[in-house]
């Protein structure tokens, strides 16, 4: 016993009587201890803040700045387009397909190990760049240091640290970061949490599992594609055009398939770009109209993917489901302006 807290027990014994100087004391005893447990864990968080400031890199003016409105809620909204429907699936999607965007660079912000480990193994031979962030707030940060340059932000929303919703209002709120697409995870496709995600900056929304499918059409719809490099042999099959099935059906004569790809272009490259505006006026009796004609030109030209997509939407005629039509809106362009260019690319040789 220290010489204090003895002076300070004989002393309450004297003056309480032996039973309540003791119960004084230990008293004493436990409001000493706390006050040692509370110095102690100050003074090692105030050492484990220390080493983390050493690992993260060094924080710009910008993002000070940004971090600073964590306990404001103004929100921004984004520049880019926005696509509130369920992702189109894209048919017939697999990891090579994603060799296309080789060179793009992706920042995917999730904290679970295993999703990030499936992601990886999606992509490992597409030659895109897939940068990882385990939660919102070292998002901001590799963001910052690396000062956005990404094509595409795929985010998680329920995370430890920071969230998505947090994490993409605050992306939103820096101007440096205006021309990178947010597209959010999230394990429900209806409801608050999606429709909070769009509030604050997203662009779209993948639902959990991972849907290879959307995830392709998102890619697509937000992301610039190349082709791949190729011989001539090669050239057969093209993205959006299979030029082998396509002469097949004009009996190997390829100067009739080169005319009929001609006529293809310039009636439909000025106006492929208003069926996603008929869409929107709700203007379905068009719509209709355009796919039934589409849809046995593409199969007689070879142009595979276009017509899937135009097979899907002819079902949502034929089921009566009309209102399910906004969700190809976005994708619907971005299959046709591929397939144009398959086929301008295929002619080249001939207009040299």
């Amino acid at each position: 016993m220290e010489n204090g807290l003895l002076v300070t027990f004989l002393i309450s014994v004297l003056i309480l009587g032996a039973a309540a100087g003791y119960a004084f004391y230990q008293n004493l005893q436990i409001k000493r201890r706390k006050r040692i447990v509370q110095e102690q864990e100050k003074s090692s968080q105030y050492s484990i803040e220390t080493h983390e400031s050493k690992e993260v890199p060094k924080r710009s003016a910008q993002l000070e700045e940004t971090l600073s409105k964590l306990n404001e809620k103004p929100t921004r909204k984004t520049i880019l387009p926005v696509h509130k429907e369920v992702l189109y699936e894209t048919q017939n999607v697999d990891a090579e397909c994603f060799y296309y965007f080789k060179g793009a660079r992706i920042l995917y912000v999730e904290d679970n190990k295993i999703n990030q480990s499936i992601m990886k193994s999606i992509l490992k031979k597409s030659g895109i760049d897939l940068v990882l962030a385990d939660n919102g707030k070292e998002a901001l940060e590799i963001l910052d240091s690396e000062d956005g340059r990404f094509d595409l932000i795929l985010m998680d929303i329920s995370m430890p640290v920071m969230d998505g919703i947090e994490a993409s209002r605050l992306i939103r709120m820096d101007t440096r970061f205006d021309r990178i697409p947010i597209v959010a995870f999230t394990a429900f496709s209806g409801g608050e949490e999606i429709a909070k995600m769009l509030e604050v900056g997203s662009n779209a929304f993948l639902t959990k599992p991972l849907n290879i499918n959307q995830l392709y059409t998102a890619f697509r719809i937000f992301m610039k594609q190349g082709y791949r490099d190729t011989d001539l042999e090669n050239l057969l099959k093209i993205e959006g055009l299979d030029i082998k099935e396509g002469l097949h059906w004009f009996e190997e004569n390829e100067e009739r398939y080169k005319e009929s790809l001609k006529a293809f272009y310039y009636r439909y490259e000025p106006t492929y770009k208003l069926v996603p505006k008929w869409i929107e006026e709700k203007r379905y009796d068009r719509v209709k109209a355009e796919c039934f004609q589409l849809q046995s030109i593409l199969g007689e030209i070879g142009a595979y993917e276009m017509k899937a997509l135009v097979d899907d939407m002819i079902k949502d005629f034929i089921y009566k489901n009309e209102h399910l039509l906004p969700r190809f809106s976005h994708i619907y362009p971005v299959v046709f302006r591929t397939l144009l260019n398959a086929i301008d690319q295929y002619l080249q040789d001939e207009r040299k």
